[in-house]
């Protein structure tokens, strides 16, 4: 992205200035393939060093050996625990850290403020401000947003979830139900709290205040549909869509946007999903203390502080949530502190547990049956979670007679 450009070389610098006796190299995997190659190499031990983590692959990599347990390197950070944010616990399973944040980009919403007032209804972000960014005022932003007929349909919100449990979950804790149960070895998202949230969600493709699938498989997906102001409101991480896309965002678009912390649901909470991203260390290496040194480097201020400014992330530690860093980047006709740091601390943990990939595409595929008119909630996501249950029995198994969680 434009607004990144030359980020990643600079604090690339950073690692190699701070350790004279380091060269980085760095290798793209694309994202699809990166689960199976990062286990293929296992056996050959020559993957690398170290290994970008998304939450969706930290737990099966940690349960099947393709990451180093950083509890014995964590206290040289000299970050106290108390001053972490909600994001670090993203990688926090039986006990130990498998990798440590790089970035953190919390659940905010994106709207076209101008349209929003042009449809004579009240700025998202002055009810939050007021206390009164809730449901109910998100249902009255949809019904009178989402008008047109055809290819010139006007959306209010892209469909909830994003088509997957780890964005789907939000809603489920809204409601008052949850993902998994304390011991994570049972599938609790069919629940009666949850099955509430689940028709709510779906209530969004069928009031059509949500385009479909076929719709949003556009170039540039659901930003493009921003751009052509088809499309009013986007629960996504801010990050993605903060400049730097011009050929899908324009720029007189973009200066129609605001931001705005996630809403209130049913509990009164808005409680939100992380999306951090973060950094391991590969078993095979034989540089674990160089790589732990460059994963230092990049949780340090001054690179942390390159990376706020690019905005691709925001604070990784609390105390850094009102520092002029962070404030001073912020874009006051776009933005508020305050509404960040909402954002930021109101991040509830998600275990993506292992086989999280393959779940997901479980209770995607149950779903979109609902969608379609297929099968009944209760239903399909039922089967659903009897298809989790014996992934989740399986795990578990795996899970206790695996050496690297000792």
């Amino acid at each position: 992205m434009a607004r990144t450009k030359g980020l990643w070389e600079a604090v690339v610098g950073d690692i190699e200035a701070a350790n004279p006796n380091v060269k980085i190299e760095t290798v793209i995997i694309p994202f699809d393939d990166f689960e199976p190659k990062i286990m293929a190499g296992l056996a050959g031990k020559n993957l690398g060093d170290l290994v970008d983590v998304h939450p969706v692959h930290a737990f099966t990599f940690a349960m099947r050996g393709a990451l180093v347990d950083l509890n014995p390197y964590m206290k040289d950070l000299g970050i106290p625990d108390a001053d972490f944010t909600p994001a670090w616990k993203y990688n926090f399973w039986k006990g130990k850290y498998w990798a440590v944040p790089r970035s953190d980009n919390p659940t905010v919403l994106l709207y076209n403020k101008k349209m929003t007032l042009e449809a004579g209804l009240p700025d998202p972000y002055e009810l939050y401000k007021q206390g009164k960014w809730d449901l109910a005022a998100v249902d009255k932003m949809m019904q009178g947003l989402s008008k047109g007929e055809g290819d010139k349909r006007v959306y209010g919100s892209t469909p909830l979830g994003n088509n997957t449990l780890r964005l789907q979950c939000v809603w489920i804790w809204g409601a008052g139900g949850d993902i998994w149960n304390p011991d994570e070895t049972e599938a609790t998202f069919a629940s009666e709290a949850a099955l509430k949230a689940w028709d709510y969600m779906a209530s969004y493709t069928k009031n059509k205040w949500a385009p479909t699938p076929a719709e949003m498989n556009i170039p540039g997906g659901s930003v493009a549909l921003m751009g052509q102001r088809r499309l009013v409101s986007d629960l996504s991480g801010a990050q993605f869509v903060l400049g730097g896309q011009a050929q899908f965002l324009p720029e007189d678009v973009q200066k129609e946007m605001h931001i705005v912390a996630f809403y209130k649901l049913w509990n009164g909470k808005n409680e939100v999903r992380n999306a951090t991203n973060a950094q391991g260390i590969y078993p095979g290496t034989k540089y674990r203390d160089e790589a732990w040194k460059a994963q230092a480097v990049t949780l340090s201020e001054k690179t942390q502080q390159r990376i706020i400014t690019a905005r691709w992330t925001s604070p990784l530690r609390k105390s850094w949530l009102k520092s002029e860093m962070w404030t001073k980047s912020l874009d006051p006709n776009f933005e508020g502190p305050e509404m960040w740091e909402d954002a930021v601390m109101g991040v509830r943990y998600f275990s993506h547990l292992p086989r999280y990939v393959e779940i997901d595409r479980i209770v995607q595929t149950s779903f979109q049956a609902v969608l379609l008119g297929q099968k009944g909630i209760k239903e399909s996501i039922g089967d659903a979670k009897a298809q989790v249950d014996k992934i989740l029995k399986d795990v578990g198994e795996e899970a206790k007679s695996s050496p690297f969680l000792k």
